[in-house]
């Protein structure tokens, strides 16, 4: 694959040229499907609230807007979560996640 990829690459930038991107990059977003507060609750009363899909999706698709040449990367354990996540979104949630958002690219596990 990345044979198949050369030509593509050559003909892009010219000796000299330079080329940026950013690279966004989460890990370990299982567990916060819908975030925590700062006793591990669920709830949208506290100020202090971390993580949740949503509250990334949000950061993420701002980054995207300001930076157009990105990629979007998870280093991995995005299938697992809590046992409210896995029952409520039958074991999905970090899939739809990364699918709803266009992720580049990802590790397992």
């Amino acid at each position: 694959m990345a044979l198949g990829f050369m030509p593509v690459c050559q003909g892009a930038l010219n000796v000299g040229d330079k080329a940026s991107f950013t690279l966004i990059q989460l890990t370990d977003v299982h567990h916060f499907a819908i975030g925590t507060g700062p006793s591990a609750s669920y709830g949208t009363g506290s100020s202090d609230q971390l993580g949740g899909y949503a509250r990334a999706a949000t950061v993420i698709k701002r980054i995207q807007a300001e930076n157009p040449n990105n990629i979007l990367v998870d280093s991995g354990d995005f299938l697992m979560g809590t046992v409210y996540d896995w029952s409520l979104y039958q074991g999905a949630a970090g899939m739809k996640f990364m699918n709803t958002l266009n992720f580049d690219a990802t590790t397992l596990g």
